[in-house]
């Protein structure tokens, strides 16, 4: 069903003139780099919480090849 609603939108908007096109392809690049900017950000606090509580370790490229040969 989504596939169908994305094809008539699209289908729409390939009506539109050149510079029409252009701005809405602008506005959605402009909301996936926010999204993707705001996925950063939850992932970040949710590695420093992880850091904070203990949840992870730090060390150097021994340490983590140690670990990973463990």
């Amino acid at each position: 069903m989504a596939i169908q609603n994305i094809n008539k939108v699209l289908e729409k908007i390939k009506k539109l003139d050149i510079e029409d096109q252009e701005y809405i392809s602008d506005i959605l690049n402009k909301r996936i780099i926010e999204s993707k900017r705001l996925a950063i950000a939850q992932s970040a606090k949710e590695i420093m919480h992880d850091y904070k509580t203990g949840k992870c370790k730090s060390g150097n490229i021994n340490d983590l090849w140690n670990d990973l040969n463990a």
